[in-house]
């Protein structure tokens, strides 16, 4: 079984939302990143990182054994939050990375990426509805440099667009799990 690292990005600055830390927000009675934090028991990761710059985040991550990468400067963009992520736990043959504000992205679709990952020959594995690429994203550690070099508010799915032809694709049918809760 591969070695792999789950990276939960919990840092924006939640400006389209129009709060303060949107993570916190309640959606089925659940804060966003509770359930993003319970989504991390449906695989036996090699290592758990949430990187975060929030104090509420830091405590509940506590409970699920997770360490806490913090990221002061989410001005930066998401590409730091990834290097940061990376940085933690760099000994792994792979990496997962799952964004905290998709309240219905379910447990079995984490563990069908992971399986389609682990028996496929690519070297990422995406979820997609449709012709829409979303997270959890898993790519292998021959990406790490790839990750590692982007910049500004810029994140794996350039990495996942540039190498298409190592994209295994787990189509789910539902794409309220692949949206993201941003109250535009």
């Amino acid at each position: 079984m591969k070695k792999i690292n789950l990276i939960l990005l919990a840092a924006g600055d939640s400006e389209r939302f129009g709060k303060e830390n949107k993570l916190i927000t309640q959606i089925k009675d659940t804060a966003m990143i509770e359930h993003a934090l319970k989504l991390t028991t449906a695989y036996e990761w090699n290592k758990i990182t949430v990187v975060t710059k929030y104090q509420e985040v830091f405590e509940m991550s506590k409970k699920y054994n997770a360490t806490v990468a913090w990221n002061l400067r989410s001005d930066l963009g998401i590409s730091y939050s990834i290097k940061l992520g990376l940085d933690n736990g760099p000994d792994a043959d792979a990496f997962c990375f799952l964004v905290c504000d998709q309240p219905y992205l379910t447990e079995n679709t984490v563990k069908s990426l992971i399986e389609l990952f682990n028996t496929s020959d690519k070297g990422i594995a995406c979820v997609r509805c449709g012709d829409r690429t979303g997270n959890p994203v898993v790519f292998d550690s021959k990406y790490f440099d790839e990750l590692k070099s982007l910049k500004g508010d810029v994140g794996g799915k350039k990495v996942v667009l540039d190498n298409m032809e190592d994209v295994a694709f787990l189509e789910v049918s539902d794409k309220k799990e692949l949206e993201d809760i941003d109250y535009r």
